[in-house]
């Protein structure tokens, strides 16, 4: 299989709880190539924070995919012969947050705040807090013919699945985050709270990469999410990734609308060979049918996350008012002893408390 048999789908849905309340979608997904298909393959996604203070994160997570875009094409096109884990870590970390920090100066020149909230415009110089209207988290991967770059600032989910359906996480949590706060691109300095991997390809790559706002990890059960993944393989293998990409709009906004209400974004980058034309491969997957998260009835019409027969895994979906209870109580004892450094995200999944944030 060659290089350019590389593919790239992903949807972005509004949450069920912003359509209720008339918000906007706060997550973004860019691809390159457009068509989702080559060598280099891109995906970047991001979850604007979404409260009143980050009042134009919607915004910030657009731009924050298109740059991470730009950025990282660019990075692909210019690669020195002798490529080290230190160029990665050095230099994209500070190339996306200085040009999606310029991109922010450009639309606040032409759309300044106080046109929205009648409030005076913070200056375009050296005052920070401009950029704080637009926070967001952003997940990107690229995928070349000799390596693997992920990047991550802020929450969200990067997943690698090998060709036998093991799912692991590829960044792990920021350690330093409690409850539902999250790192940003608007932080000072938002270069060092990247999270990074450069993985070499020798030998088998992952089957598939999926980036996820956390919007999806959240509308499940423990171990829910990461079956997830398994499922999407079994769907590719047997169904055709056009046949994934055609139906996950509609599974992601069921899946919010059963789950956490939250906007979901998810961007897969599936490696060469692994899709439905290769049928020998798809009948020798080890995944057992009957325990298939996604399939339901893999013979018949039920091959969504939220069609399901009664009893599977995804009637049990996590039921997110409890839990919204347990965190607000749970957060308003980290803000009366702790000085969260963080972004505190609002009320985009849980009450919002005192509505104390920073960045």
């Amino acid at each position: 299989m060659g290089p350019s048999e590389w593919r790239a789908i992903g949807k972005s849905v509004q949450g069920s709880t912003h359509l209720r309340t008339q918000k906007p979608n706060q997550d973004a997904i860019a691809l390159y190539p457009d068509e989702g298909q080559g060598i280099p393959v891109i995906v970047a996604v991001a979850d604007g924070h979404g409260s009143e203070k980050h009042f134009r994160s919607h915004i910030g997570a657009y731009l924050a995919t298109r740059t991470a875009i730009d950025v990282l094409r660019e990075f692909a096109e210019r690669l020195p012969e002798r490529l080290e884990q230190t160029m990665v870590i050095d230099h994209l970390p500070a190339a996306i947050e200085r040009r999606w920090k310029r991109a922010v100066d450009d639309h606040l020149v032409e759309n300044p705040v106080d046109e929205e909230m009648g409030q005076s415009a913070a200056p375009i110089g050296d005052n920070p807090t401009r950029y704080v209207p637009y926070g967001t988290t952003l997940l990107a991967v690229l995928v070349t013919a000799g390596f693997v770059v992920y990047l991550q600032v802020g929450d969200g989910d990067i997943l690698a699945v090998s060709s036998d359906g093991t799912v692991e996480h590829v960044i792990q949590q920021d350690p330093s985050l409690i409850g539902n706060q999250t790192t940003s691109l608007c932080l000072p300095q938002a270069r060092r709270h990247f999270r990074t991997q450069f993985h070499r390809i020798a030998g088998r790559p992952p089957a598939l990469m999926i980036l996820a706002t956390d919007g999806y990890a959240n509308s499940f059960e423990e171990g829910g999410f990461l079956k997830a993944g398994t499922d999407y393989l079994h769907l590719i293998r047997t169904k055709g990734i056009d046949h994934v990409d055609e139906h996950l709009e509609q599974w992601l906004s069921e899946t919010s609308q059963k789950g956490s209400g939250d906007d979901i974004t998810i961007g897969i980058v599936a490696a060469p060979g692994i899709d439905a034309c290769n049928r020998e491969q798809a009948s020798t997957a080890p995944l057992d049918e009957e325990s298939s998260s996604a399939t339901g009835n893999v013979d018949g019409p039920e091959l969504s996350f939220v069609e399901q027969p009664a009893g599977t895994w995804l009637e049990r979906v996590i039921n997110l008012r409890p839990v919204a209870r347990f965190h607000q109580r749970l957060l308003g004892f980290i803000r009366r002893t702790t000085d969260a450094t963080a972004i505190r995200l609002s009320d985009r999944k849980f009450p919002r408390g005192d509505g104390r944030e920073s960045c």
